[in-house]
């Protein structure tokens, strides 16, 4: 599971499936998180263009595990 946070907030949380050399990511068994950390939708599987992602983490329950949600 990898956490991506898109400019304006939004989190996705979900099983990497693609990264291509634009940095676009394709991830499965979504949930999409409100910047109040609120889930807010589920998806089977989600593309989100490279050039509006923040950052992404791979390891954010190993570092944080109280902020997992």
């Amino acid at each position: 599971m990898i956490l991506v946070r898109i400019k304006g907030g939004l989190e996705y949380v979900g099983v990497l499936e693609l990264v291509d050399p634009t940095m676009n990511v394709v991830l499965s068994n979504c949930t999409e998180y409100s910047p109040e950390g609120k889930p807010r939708a589920r998806y089977g599987k989600v593309i989100i263009r490279g050039s509006h992602i923040e950052f992404i983490s791979v390891n954010y329950q190993e570092v944080a595990p109280e902020f997992v949600k």
